[in-house]
């Protein structure tokens, strides 16, 4: 394949009902919400990118996730998680 992994936007996690790859693979999956990152462990993500986690202009129809909103998911979900912080 010449690359390490995957990445799979939150549009098309929805559309994944199992893994694309091998666990020879890493796949990172982008969420907005518990329920996406629920759903990036269920098809065995490797970890999953959050955001946003304050306001940012990239992303204006999505509502913030909150540094208390961030605590909570992490403590709820057994995936890796790591944040994008944009002031766009």
């Amino acid at each position: 394949m010449g690359a390490d992994g995957l990445h799979l936007d939150s549009k098309a996690l929805k559309q994944c009902k199992q893994r694309p790859l091998s666990k020879r693979y890493l796949i990172a999956v982008s969420a907005h919400t518990l329920e996406g990152l629920q759903q990036g462990e269920a098809i065995g993500a490797s970890f999953g990118v959050l955001s946003p986690v304050r306001y940012t202009k990239a992303h204006p129809d999505i509502e913030p996730i909150g540094w208390q909103g961030l605590k909570q998911i992490a403590t709820t979900t057994h995936t890796v998680i790591r944040t994008r912080w944009c002031e766009q």
